[in-house]
């Protein structure tokens, strides 16, 4: 049977406390390390910092250790950092040198601020090879090295440009928002031949508007949200 506490299944622990009386409650600290092991695996993204500290008992959805303290679901490494190495300042988050999540090893952890966290993980990465994946802009212009151009960001950082979007800016192919400002020309959508209400946009009933958008001359009709609100 599986143990529910103290390596005891349900069975045997209720006759333990039948037999001799509940067990002595333990300090937090106690219940926690309890639940490390401090021979983990080596990580192989920094070799470097030695064994992790697994977190054996229950992780988060998101895959991060939890444990109980003063009342309420807390992060593992993030009560490891606070209780051997210093308190972890409100405006902090952990960083996970070893990019293991249930490692609670502090030498493992660092806090930075939370753009600094994010910058390090995969999110940049993954979001940089997306946009180096697409071979057109948003609005349908193909990135060719005729029509394509780069900007330097402040961060170091390289960002592609489409020279005909720049082109249509230029000539003054844009509408103005509700606050003045200027806002580039809507690709036209092929991908929806229905409006929401079911009809097709094609022949009469479509409408192709100055910016672009597509709109169904039957609902301007009809207007079957009145009708649905009835």
């Amino acid at each position: 049977m599986t143990a529910v506490s103290h390596g005891l299944c349900s069975n045997h622990y209720g006759q333990h406390v039948r037999r001799h009386g509940k067990f002595p409650r333990q300090a937090p600290q106690e219940r926690f390390w309890e639940k490390v092991d401090k021979n983990g695996p080596i990580p192989a993204f920094k070799p470097a910092l030695g064994p992790c500290w697994i977190w054996q008992g229950a992780p988060k959805q998101e895959g991060y250790g939890q444990f109980r303290y003063e009342g309420r679901q807390q992060y593992a490494h993030r009560l490891s950092y606070q209780w051997t190495v210093r308190p972890i300042p409100e405006e902090l988050d952990i960083d996970h040198l070893c990019r293991v999540r249930i490692c609670v090893n502090p030498a493992h952890l660092e806090p930075v601020t939370t753009l600094e966290n994010t910058m390090r993980g995969d999110l940049p990465r993954v979001t940089s090879e997306r946009g180096r994946g697409l071979v057109e802009c948003k609005y349908g212009h193909e990135f060719t090295e005729e029509n394509t151009y780069w900007s330097q960001r402040a961060n170091g950082r390289w960002r592609r440009h489409c020279k005909q979007c720049a082109k249509d800016r230029a000539a003054g192919k844009y509408g103005l928002t509700k606050t003045g400002e200027h806002s580039p020309v809507r690709r036209p959508s092929s991908r929806k031949e229905v409006c929401k209400y079911g009809h097709r946009l094609e022949g009469d009933k479509l409408y192709n508007a100055p910016d672009g958008s597509r709109h169904c001359r039957e609902c301007r009709r009809t207007k079957p949200w009145k009708a649905k609100a009835a």
